[in-house]
């Protein structure tokens, strides 16, 4: 669905600083399901009349399915002093859990369940669940950023309800020449100021918005901002550049979280039908979805979940997987990490479905979104395990349907995507440590910056190749990253700054699905372990 906001603010003909799913384009949408939750179910799948039971036991301080980690769930409690009003009290209640219910039992004034990770009502309706949290208001920014200029676009893209966006990243982060699509070909008049969400980090909203808006145009550039006196005087200034040999990590190395490591394999046990129903209600409304919306495939929610059930080692892992987030004791960050770092392995061997899939169907002419999403598993563990690629398995990759001449909405975006996909694979083949590649690391980066189109996804792949490129250069990243006072543009310092503030976030409760928060947990992990 599209909607010409340009009738309402001038904004929307100037570069936005958001991150990728605040306006995601509706040519993603008609290829991969931008909700994570809610994804309908099969229909020869009998009714799952326990799938609201389970994960009840997660706590309101950790992101959840979908959640924000800042956001705090409601639930009734006895003794509630609006349950105890004489009259209406009833009334009372209903009105109540309709308030704290979730998004789309909201929307349609009925009484939600609150089942987690999706409501009851929106599974037995098939319809699409929003989960619980209304992160989709903007927020206002501390500093008002005049927008750059833009090159001239290749198409207009109308930006999306924000009901389907994700909270905001770092200002500054997303480049102006991939903004939604609608730009002007010269900068905006002074006069207009544009809102572009939240600061990357709550202490930064009161003390250092002068200093971000400097972060934002080192990244950025476009403005002569003036750099916070106070930071210049106390935060020690950028250590030098210096190239550190990082140690190559296994995919293993990266699951305990927060150094945790999550539990060994749990028995294969026989599951009875009840728990069978779960673990399909769960992959199909909560993992699958994600991973196709990470990969931009859909191969997860139309052929996966035949794999997993014939998986029985990946099958017993989910089942103590939903048994782990009814834990009593999720209050101890002890039991916490071991659960994010045990949910971290189960979307690991998720992802990895594709791959088995790939290896047992040799003779075969793989389908065309088993091949992508297989050979982007591969170029995300490359990248996040620190390997590099003898060859570019996404160049020239071809698009699902022969484009249309000239080529339709529909068919730029998948371009696009494509584009992207294969300049990161580009990027794995490049060594940081050769002179001569200096340069083409650097122009390919830059495309795949015009290539986010205000995806989740690829802000994150994107951030991960900055920090896996800039933070080799400074020996005490990640513990003590670079403090930027510079408005240069291209200062490197800035430009990891943003990358890694930005993925400890996603980490800890902003990425807007499970699989987005725990790669990203994974990556941060991988910071550390590759300098041990």
């Amino acid at each position: 669905m599209y909607h010409n906001h340009q009738s309402h603010s001038p904004s929307m003909n100037a570069p936005s600083m958001q991150p990728m799913d605040h306006h995601a384009v509706s040519g993603q949408s008609s290829q991969i399901p931008q909700a994570p939750i809610g994804s309908p179910m099969p229909s020869n799948m009998p009714p799952m009349p326990s799938v609201g039971q389970y994960m009840t036991g997660y706590p309101t301080n950790v992101g959840q399915m979908g959640m924000n980690a800042n956001a705090q769930m409601r639930y009734q409690l006895p003794g509630d002093p609006n349950k105890l009003l004489s009259g209406g009290r009833h009334k009372k209640e209903v009105k109540r859990r309709t308030k704290t219910g979730c998004l789309t039992c909201r929307k349609r004034r009925i009484k939600c369940d609150e089942g987690h990770p999706v409501c009851r009502n929106c599974v037995k309706s098939k319809r699409e669940c929003l989960g619980y949290d209304p992160v989709f208001k903007q927020q206002p920014t501390p500093s008002a950023i005049q927008p750059a200029p833009n090159p001239h676009p290749s198409l207009v893209v109308n930006p999306q309800d924000p009901s389907t966006s994700y909270p905001a990243a770092p200002p500054g982060y997303m480049p102006a020449a991939s903004q939604p699509f609608a730009p002007s070909e010269s900068p905006a008049p002074p006069s207009e100021r544009y809102d572009y969400g939240t600061a990357i980090d709550p202490s930064l909203d009161v003390n250092n918005s002068n200093n971000m808006a400097s972060i934002q145009h080192a990244v950025e550039g476009g403005l002569q901002p003036t750099v916070n006196p106070a930071m210049t005087s106390t935060s020690a200034t950028p250590s030098e550049p210096t190239n550190v040999r990082l140690k190559q990590v296994q995919i293993s190395d990266l699951l305990a979280l927060r150094g945790i490591p999550p539990p060994p394999p749990h028995p294969i046990t026989s599951l009875p039908p009840n728990r069978l129903e779960e673990i399909q209600a769960v992959f199909l409304a909560t993992y699958a979805p994600a991973i196709d919306k990470f990969f931009e495939t859909r191969w997860f929610q139309e052929k996966a979940l035949t794999h997993l059930l014939a998986n029985a080692q990946l099958m017993a892992e989910y089942s103590a997987l939903i048994d782990a987030f009814n834990d009593p004791n999720l209050g101890d960050p002890n039991v916490l990490a071991r659960l994010e770092s045990f949910e971290a392995s189960v979307v690991w061997s998720s992802m990895t479905l594709c791959r088995h899939v790939m290896n047992v169907s040799t003779g075969t002419q793989p389908e065309y979104d088993l091949l992508a999403a297989a050979k982007r598993l591969d170029v995300i563990e490359s990248m996040i395990t620190g390997e590099h690629l003898d060859s570019n398995p996404l160049a020239q990759f071809p698009t699902r349907e022969p484009a249309a001449n000239p080529p339709l909405l529909p068919d730029q975006l998948t371009q696009r995507s494509l584009d992207f996909w294969s300049s990161i694979g580009h990027f794995l083949t490049l060594h940081d440590n050769e002179a001569s590649s200096a340069k083409e690391i650097d122009d390919t980066l830059a495309r795949c910056r015009t290539l986010l189109d205000t995806f989740e996804n690829r802000d994150v792949i994107y951030s991960i190749a900055i920090a896996r490129h800039l933070g080799q250069r400074w020996a005490d990243f990640p513990r003590s990253f670079p403090q930027p006072i510079t408005t240069n543009e291209k200062d490197a310092g800035a430009k990891l700054y943003v990358a890694q503030k930005f993925l400890e976030q996603e980490a800890g409760g902003k990425g807007t699905t499970q699989v987005i928060k725990r790669i990203c947990g994974m990556v941060v992990r991988s910071w550390i372990v590759s300098r041990e």
